[in-house]
């Protein structure tokens, strides 16, 4: 749960510079469990943020942490808003179809609108603004197990420059350096053409309960222990992503 501070508050609260808003643990307890915990989540997030990928975390306790407030819209609604109108209207027509007949093709249609409004040019600028996060992400080393589009947020700077910057480091594991290339130039085919990640809460609490847990995320360090690589997810990767599936998600 997000909540937005209210300024009169906020101005009383030591740190917290900017406008900000609380997120309050969430109170699904077998997601809780598997996820990262919230200080991990803003030392992720604090890394990212130096980088401008992510927002500024100011506090973080165990049931919450206080996190810059960002201005902008999901990354779905930034690449929908950006559609020509023919485009538009053929995605929705095939999102409508997939709802009631949950026919994988139908989906598979769906991205494919996608894929041919980059093609045309549509998305440049949402495109080099995703290149420039994922960037950032593999600098740092990090795959987000859950990123989908509506877990960046895009925002426009003073300059008039859209920048993509991610939400939530629940699930955010340390990367395979080897790898890591390879894993985000599928991810950001995935993150462009449509939907969320659903992760198997099962898999985790399986990888979890069969390695030594210890580090920065429960899951990097039992990739680590695993593979005894310098980074360490290259052993767990492919059982964890052979277990998320990609759909298109209903606008909020």
């Amino acid at each position: 749960m997000v909540l937005e501070i209210p300024e009169t508050a906020r101005i009383l609260l030591p740190g917290v510079e900017k406008p900000a808003v609380i997120k309050i643990k969430n109170t699904d307890q077998s997601m809780e469990l598997i996820s990262n915990s919230f200080p991990d989540q803003a030392e992720i997030l604090n890394r990212l943020a130096d980088r401008g990928a992510a927002p500024r975390v100011y506090q973080a306790e165990e049931t919450y942490y206080i996190a810059e407030k960002l201005e902008g819209k999901s990354l779905k609604n930034t690449i929908l808003d950006r559609l020509s109108a023919e485009n538009r209207i053929e995605f929705n027509d095939y999102v409508s179809r997939y709802e009631r007949s949950k026919d994988p093709i139908e989906l598979q249609e769906a991205r494919r609108v996608l894929t041919k409004a980059a093609d045309e040019g549509q998305l440049d600028e949402v495109e080099t603004a995703v290149e420039e996060l994922t960037g950032a992400l593999k600098s740092e080393n990090i795959v987000v197990a859950d990123f989908h589009w509506d877990n960046v947020i895009v925002i426009t700077t003073p300059e008039g420059k859209l920048q993509a910057k991610l939400l939530d480091a629940g699930f955010a594991l340390l990367g395979d350096p080897f790898t890591i290339e390879r894993v985000y130039a599928q991810k950001a085919v995935d993150l462009m053409t449509g939907g969320g990640f659903i992760l198997d809460p099962a898999e985790i609490r399986q990888i979890k309960s069969e390695r030594t847990i210890a580090g920065v995320s429960d899951l990097i360090e039992s990739c680590a222990v695993a593979g005894g690589a310098i980074a360490g997810l290259a052993p767990c990767a492919p059982r964890l992503e052979e277990k998320i599936l990609s759909e298109i998600s209903d606008d909020e």
